[in-house]
């Protein structure tokens, strides 16, 4: 792929339909990485928080009605101000190689899941294809018979600021006698995996360390939230663990909650922040359960994006034998380390950044 020029203008379209989540944050990070080297970026996105954010980090916001958005992409070809498209999946991608065609710019596109989003009739159009995990490029590669060479891996990535919070003891965070499990999540249908492990490590808690209260603070909200409400009843029946829906809070506040927690349970960047904050963390996600996040496990973590993608008959260690280790303050000690230090090394934003302005091939 071509180096371009050093104020390179980037148009990135990015198709999304909830409110906030994973995808928002990694689109407005990538904004961020592209500005703070001079790279004008242009966010195609609708109204609402993400577009918001956009203009607060300094980006132009164009806002497009995902249902009909031909008319502003060809508005933005007219003008042929851009040097390079950055397209999300989906219809942000049509709508990116729809611009790209029209200005013979080159097109990056970005995969965030597992969906070939009919890669296998526009791939040779791309310059390249990033995908946010080794699983997912293994996935684009051999099912969807791309090149491996087309295929660039540029992670999620951890803000700078959770790797500077104290990291507290076991002791400490029982020191008042009570211990917090934390989950920040939608409430949907594809986190379900999530409350199955609450469901078994809640009793598992209060069995190994029946002096500690213990309660389950649920943030976030969404359509499965009565399942969630009905899974968690059961879960606590006959204990004395209290279990408490927060709702939505806002996305920075989430790294000091998780501090102070005893235990997360999470997927992608929720769990990729617990663990940066020194809170070891139960991974699961939409398609993978991958354990207490240490030794294997954390590896499996990494690769499936902390169980949001799949990897294939993985089998992780039995979570509630895992999770009453846990809580001897030696163990806890030697997960919350490894933790941290793998994802200071391989997911801390300024190196994911960096990937990211190589594979679109720009300069830094």
């Amino acid at each position: 792929m071509r180096w371009l020029k050093r104020k390179a203008r980037v148009l990135l379209p990015a198709f999304t339909v909830a409110d906030w989540g994973g995808l928002h944050e990694n689109v407005i990070h990538a904004a961020q990485a592209l500005i703070a080297r001079d790279h004008p970026v242009t966010l195609v996105v609708r109204e609402g928080k993400i577009a918001e954010v956009g203009r607060q980090i300094g980006a132009e916001v164009v806002v497009v009605d995902w249902e009909d958005w031909r008319e502003v992409a060809n508005d933005l070809a007219r003008r042929r101000r851009h040097d390079l498209v950055f397209a999300q999946p989906f219809k942000s991608r049509e709508f990116g190689l729809h611009v790209a065609e029209r200005l013979g710019a080159p097109l990056v596109v970005m995969f965030h899941g597992y969906a070939h989003d009919q890669a296998f009739l526009w791939e040779r159009r791309a310059e390249r294809i990033l995908v946010t995990a080794e699983s997912l490029a293994h996935f684009l590669v051999q099912y969807c018979k791309i090149s491996e060479e087309k295929v660039w891996v540029v992670p999620n990535g951890v803000p700078e600021v959770c790797f500077t919070f104290d990291q507290h003891s076991l002791d400490e965070k029982l020191r008042a006698g009570r211990g917090d499990v934390v989950l920040a999540s939608r409430l949907a249908h594809d986190k379900r995996r999530q409350f199955e492990i609450l469901q078994e490590i809640a009793p598992a808690l209060e069995s190994t360390r029946p002096d500690v209260r213990w309660g389950v603070s649920i943030y976030g909200d969404g359509p499965d939230r009565g399942f969630a409400e009905d899974r968690m009843a059961e879960a606590v029946a006959g204990t004395n663990v209290q279990v408490t829906f927060r709702g939505w809070i806002d996305s920075h506040d989430v790294p000091e909650i998780m501090s102070r927690a005893v235990l997360s349970v999470g997927a992608g960047r929720g769990a990729m922040q617990s663990l940066a904050v020194g809170t070891p963390c139960v991974a699961a996600g939409a398609r993978e359960m991958v354990g207490l996040q240490h030794g294997h496990d954390l590896e499996a973590g990494m690769l499936s994006n902390f169980g949001d993608y799949a990897i294939g008959g993985y089998q992780p260690s039995p979570v509630r034998s895992s999770v009453a280790a846990l809580l001897d303050p030696v163990r806890y000690a030697e997960v919350q380390k490894e933790g941290r230090a793998r994802v200071y090394g391989s997911l801390r934003q300024t190196r994911i950044d960096s990937l990211l302005i190589e594979a679109l091939g720009l300069e830094s």
